[in-house]
């Protein structure tokens, strides 16, 4: 059977916008690819936002006035819920789009049945416009999960550049009314999750950022969304480096924003009990120390790796940079004057390691270490990392007086120590 109504469904949400809320109907009205219907779902604004929807005679305009103001997502899946089209693309009621904005995307989803989301690029109109994204292709090859590996990231699809299949959009759920903010990450990363997503690199999405926008929000409600997104697909992934964008541009970029010490620690033991991580990986991700580097490994692998009766492993040897590698023999290596012949390697954390910086990692009574150079004096350094790109080794005092060796692998991203 042939499908009744429009090919497009438009929606556009809308609270107080009556200064405004023209030049988004305009624009989606004056679109290339005509065959659409434009529903404006009014969230109960106070303001002439009615008188200005009414003087609209174009038979392709839908109004629909909400009592009570509910936040743009409870208004943008009600307008989906009275959609009648195939397809389903999103406005925000102080934007425009350009013209040949859904004839672009429709081209796409034309073309590929598999499709479920297409989106396009926006660019800001400010001072200073930024386009989003910045990238004009996204290379998949690698990726674990495909295009939810970059959403996860930093988001990339703003809710005016949507166009989505409806059947998708009802199988992922709609908006999620419970969120205060980012409403349109969450839902294009469900998408991802259980379909294709096209992008056309053109930036065909004006938006004016204003302080009274639909989802204009604090720091708080941010986190919270970010711990969620944590929580929902953590154990989604085996390879969890997928997950530094999210953690350093968002939770703890909100994070270090938290004046209130008792907030802070409410977060971080959220933050431990969603993932698993440890101080030590908090530390690195907060990057106290300035270090420009990429997480190496989330969670511990705890290998032994036994010395032979040559002393040092051949590992150990080629980090501290005194032998070549040896395959029996005898191999000694002195620090000061102590001597440590023979033992157990132990992967005990990670080495987060740049071209030549090594960032902090935690001892065992909590102390810090970081940089290229240990500045505590009962510390005694081995090996620094100038002109080194293997490893790094130094002794620390243990609370009985004697030393124990440490040795950072610089290829393979782990912290040893060495067990005499």
């Amino acid at each position: 059977m042939a499908q009744s109504g429009p090919s497009v469904s438009v929606v556009i949400p809308t609270y107080n916008r009556a200064h405004c809320i023209r030049r988004a109907m305009d624009s989606v009205l004056g679109q290339t690819f005509g065959d659409l219907e434009l529903i404006v779902v009014d969230d109960g604004s106070t303001d002439d936002t009615d008188g200005v929807v009414r003087k609209y005679s174009d038979p392709r305009v839908r109004y629909v006035r909400l009592e009570k103001n509910g936040g743009p997502s409870r208004a943008r899946n009600e307008g989906i819920r009275l959609s009648r089209g195939k397809y389903v693309a999103f406005q925000d009621s102080d934007d425009a789009w350009h013209p040949e904005k859904l004839e672009r995307q429709m081209g796409l989803m034309d073309r590929d049945s598999d499709c479920h989301l297409v989106f396009c690029k926006y660019r800001t109109v400010e001072d200073n416009p930024r386009t989003v994204p910045e990238e004009d292709f996204f290379d998949l090859a690698g990726t674990e999960h495909g295009m939810l590996d970059v959403l996860l990231e930093e988001p990339k699809i703003g809710t005016p550049t949507m166009l989505v299949r409806k059947e998708a959009l009802l199988e992922a759920g709609m908006f999620d009314e419970k969120l205060a903010t980012l409403e349109d990450w969450d839902l294009s990363m469900r998408i991802a999750r259980r379909g294709k997503i096209s992008f056309v690199p053109e930036a065909l999405v004006d938006v004016y950022p204003s302080s009274d926008g639909v989802n204009m929000v604090s720091g708080g409600d941010r986190m919270a969304v970010f711990l969620r997104f944590l929580d929902l697909y953590w154990d989604f992934y085996s390879d969890k480096t997928v997950f530094t964008g999210l953690l350093k541009k968002g939770f703890l970029a909100e994070y270090n924003a938290v004046t209130d010490r008792q907030a802070r620690n409410a977060c971080l033991d959220r933050l431990r009990a969603v993932t698993g991580l440890d101080d030590l990986h908090i530390a690195y991700l907060q990057d106290m120390y300035g270090l420009d580097v990429r997480i190496r490994k989330l969670k511990a692998n705890v290998v032994r790796l036994t010395a032979s009766n040559s002393g040092l492993s051949e590992l150990a040897c080629m980090l501290l940079g005194k032998y070549s590698p040896v395959s029996g023999g005898e191999a000694r290596h002195c620090i000061d004057t102590e001597e440590f012949e023979g033992g157990t390697l132990e992967v005990i954390g990670w080495a987060f390691c740049g071209d030549d910086a090594c960032l902090a990692f935690l001892e065992a009574d909590g102390n810090v270490f970081a940089g290229t150079v240990i500045d505590r004096p009962d510390v005694k350094k081995v090996f620094g990392l100038a002109g080194s790109k293997k490893g790094f080794g130094f002794s620390v005092p243990s609370r009985d007086g004697s030393y124990r060796l440490y040795l950072l692998d610089m290829t393979r991203h782990e912290l040893f120590l060495l067990r005499g």
